[in-house]
């Protein structure tokens, strides 16, 4: 099967959708399995992405990233529109295929937060947004990146179960990373003194930061233990999360770090005692996983599709609940056998995504929904 991949509106900067799109890309071409891979994208996407060398895998530039790609994205597929469907038998999109387009696609949905946590928009958004859910109904088939999403997709959207499927996000060895040489402990970089957890989430209501600090400080109360937040701050965010953060890294509870990079990141992780990521909704929850590389116990939450992408490795907590969040923090970290624990369980939940089995998942799934009329 010759599998388009629409990837043209996808931005080249760092964050979860070009993380997630570009580990997908990277499964594919290093396990075609028999099929033949185009990828539509632009220039800045192209060159921001790291692919091995391989024949079953191909690029279609499509201008560069710059103002009104939306309106360019589907200038591209209405003028190349007859060619395309010569190349490929499906095309595979992030949120919904082109709406020029009229072949066969195939929607990707990332996440249902948007229902769960409704925000103000403005009328662009507003209107990206329906132009997604009506491109993604027009197709008809969805690949989720969970089985939770999947099952939210159907429940929160409305969409048909029987035409979903799930795959999960391959795991990053450290040498798949561009700049990423080996971890060092994190005092070596920030200067951190004390034990410390680290909490690597942007900052907006849905990821629980006003909870997780109320409950570290009732947890901590003499400072025994840091919380190390580090992400950005998404546009929209009540000023109130900001000010808690402040007011906790005051006093000594919280350090804040804004956005780091790749190797600062793998600093901060492999000097952590424990990783906590206690967010009220993800659509898959990719630092869990970063985590686990590290062997690091996590605390996460319970309810949401990081419960399934940690299975047995991760100690659960109800996420609304600052009590129960009091008491998972100071058993994560005092209980020196339940990090043996967990951390013996960590194999066997990282086998499952190896670039290999991502990629069957992925091309199991696509040859599935491909062939519904």
């Amino acid at each position: 099967m010759n599998i388009g991949w629409d990837m043209v509106d996808i931005p080249p900067h760092k964050d979860g959708t070009f993380e997630f799109v570009s580990r997908w890309l990277q499964a594919v071409a290093t396990y075609p399995q028999g099929h033949r891979h185009v990828c539509y994208a632009n220039a800045a996407f192209r060159r921001a992405v790291s692919l091995p060398d391989a024949e079953a895998f191909s690029w279609r530039i499509a201008g560069d990233w710059t103002g009104g790609y939306q309106l360019r994205r589907e200038g591209f597929y209405l003028r190349h529109r007859a060619e395309i469907r010569q190349q490929i038998d499906v095309l595979v999109s992030v949120h919904r295929p082109p709406l020029v387009w009229n072949g066969k696609s195939i929607a990707i949905v990332l996440d249902c937060t948007r229902e769960l946590f409704p925000m103000k928009r403005g009328v662009k958004a507003h209107l990206m947004t329906q132009a997604r859910d009506y491109g993604a109904r027009r197709a008809g088939r969805w690949l989720a990146i969970s089985e939770w999403t999947r099952r939210d997709a159907a429940r929160l959207r409305g969409y048909d179960l029987n035409r979903i499927r799930s795959a999960g996000i391959p795991l990053a060895t450290l040498e798949d990373r561009p700049g990423t040489g080996p971890s060092l402990p994190a005092s070596q970089s920030g200067g951190i003194d004390r034990p410390y957890a680290f909490y690597c989430s942007t900052v907006t209501p849905r990821k629980n930061h006003m909870r997780l600090i109320r409950a570290w400080m009732r947890a901590f109360p003499n400072r025994e233990m840091l919380l190390v937040l580090a992400g950005r701050v998404l546009p929209g965010t009540p000023p109130e999360i900001s000010a808690a953060i402040q007011q906790a890294e005051t006093e000594g509870f919280v350090r804040s770090l804004g956005v780091v990079g790749d190797v600062e990141r793998e600093r901060l992780y492999a000097g952590a005692d424990f990783v906590v990521y206690p967010s009220l909704c993800e659509g898959f929850g990719m630092p869990v996983l970063e985590a686990l590389r590290h062997a690091k116990p996590v605390l996460t939450s319970s309810g949401t599709s990081t419960e399934e992408v940690g299975g047995a490795a991760v100690l659960l907590c109800v996420p609304a609940s600052e009590d129960d969040l009091v008491d998972k923090l100071r058993q994560v970290a005092a209980d020196e056998s339940l990090k043996a624990r967990l951390r013996a369980a960590i194999p066997g939940v990282l086998v499952r995504y190896s670039s290999e089995n991502v990629a069957r998942q992925l091309h199991s799934g696509i040859e599935f929904l491909a062939s519904l009329q």
